[in-house]
């Protein structure tokens, strides 16, 4: 009853404050639990890598970063659709950095054709390769798909 009853005499200007302030918190939390994850991944500790990034998804479900390098985590765990469930859901979110948003493209291919599904493969190497197209990774594995469909 005192929590209510104090919440309810704060003024405006400290209520939307104490609002705002959460928010900014979990943001901090979320790229710690990312960043963690990060260092995790490179340690090639791929399940621990992707419980901090699922703890991280949690505070900041809108982040594309995030989603994308838990793709990273279950492709290297060999999880092809839960990675690509993750790449998608990264790309829904909109990415703003194009290299990333290629890199995504790249990825989600990956899976597909890990899956045997060339077309879906050949589709998303296209698309990363209409937006970098100089990338010879994204060139030779469209190549392969696209041998893979013939």
């Amino acid at each position: 009853m005192k929590i209510a009853n104090y919440k309810l005499q704060i003024g405006f200007g400290l209520l939307v404050l104490s609002l705002c302030l959460p928010s900014a918190a979990l943001a901090d939390s979320a790229a710690s639990k990312n960043n963690r994850g990060n260092k995790l991944y490179h340690e090639k500790k791929y399940g621990e890598a992707l419980r901090h990034y699922r703890d991280a998804q949690l505070e900041n479900p809108r982040s594309p970063q995030i989603h994308f390098n838990a793709g990273d985590a279950l492709f290297q765990a060999q999880e092809f659709d839960q990675a690509t469930e993750a790449y998608s859901k990264a790309l829904s979110l909109g990415i703003p950095d194009k290299n990333l948003e290629a890199q995504t493209h790249y990825n989600l291919g990956n899976c597909f054709y890990k899956k045997d599904r060339f077309a879906e493969a050949v589709a998303s190497y296209r698309r990363a390769l209409s937006m970098k197209p100089e990338d010879r990774d994204f060139k030779f594995n469209l190549e392969l798909a696209q041998e893979k469909l013939r």
